[in-house]
């Protein structure tokens, strides 16, 4: 039989081999830790090691403004997925370049890429305040003169066309209420005055003489037309009023023997013959 053996004998080997196992998850843990914040693949670099970043806050830091956007600005072309600088120029141009266009369009890439921060309530309200601030901007922005005159032009025509409006409608209901009793036309017994007595034909003699008058008026009206004239616009020349009219360029030419075809004067007028 063995000798029955003490525990305290075991004891400082099970606390040597629970040391070296903690030792071990301990390891395991920094190396888990360390992997995670190693850039890998398309992950961003940390601004903080970006010159352009740090030189940006402490021009901040110098209260150079213009200067801190700069260098943010340059930062975010390194590095455009940086929420950090999106972050530091979007208050910059809120509190100090006045420029709540470019505040909201950082504001906004911050939270695309960090959507999850917990700053993200207070830049949704600092956005909502920089949009009113834009509308602000727009509404106060001076009107020209010209454009000022059209719109009071605009709002007096809009008054008349709705006084217009009511007054039709007025009309319309009136109408519908009590239409108009339309009164039958009155005949001869009612006003007093002789019945109409139809024309009776020319005689023949009279249709004769009226027939030969108008048969020798007619062709000398059309065989003598009024002459035609067209006024020189800017654009025009010789070939193109042939082209208009439906004549040969020498025809518009001998008409007005007077003009200079290279140099038509604006406001000429030129005789137009007429078409065989």
């Amino acid at each position: 039989m063995f000798a029955k053996q003490s525990p305290d004998r075991y004891r400082p080997q099970m606390q040597q081999r629970m040391a070296k196992g903690n030792l071990f998850v301990g390891l395991v843990a920094v190396l888990a830790a360390l992997s995670s914040c190693t850039p890998h693949g398309d992950q961003p670099q940390l601004p903080e090691a970006d010159a352009d970043f740090r030189r940006g806050q402490g021009l901040v830091s110098k209260m150079d403004y213009s200067g801190a956007i700069r260098s943010f600005n340059k930062a975010l072309l390194t590095n455009p997925n940086s929420a950090p600088a999106h972050l530091e120029v979007a208050y910059l141009y809120m509190d100090h370049a006045s420029n709540p266009a470019a505040a909201v369009h950082h504001f906004n890439r911050y939270l695309e890429i960090d959507p999850e921060n917990d700053q993200s309530k207070v830049i949704r309200q600092h956005m909502d305040n920089c949009k009113m601030e834009l509308a602000k901007q727009f509404l106060i922005a001076p009107v020209i003169p010209t454009v000022q005159r059209e719109l009071d032009g605009l709002k007096d025509e809009i008054k008349r066309l709705q006084t217009e409006n009511a007054e039709l409608k007025s009309e319309i209901r009136r109408f519908k209420d009590f239409p108009p009793q339309l009164e039958p036309m009155p005949t001869d017994e009612d006003t007093g005055l002789p019945p109409l007595v139809p024309l009776s034909p020319p005689s023949p003699p009279l249709q004769a003489r009226i027939e030969t008058e108008q048969s020798s008026f007619i062709p000398a009206a059309l065989g003598n037309p009024a002459p035609r004239y067209h006024e020189v616009r800017n654009g025009d020349y010789p070939a193109k009023l042939a082209r208009v009219y439906g004549l040969k360029v020498n025809e518009i030419l001998s008409a007005n023997p007077g003009i200079n075809p290279r140099n038509l004067k604006i406001g000429t007028r030129l005789r137009i013959p007429e078409t065989n």
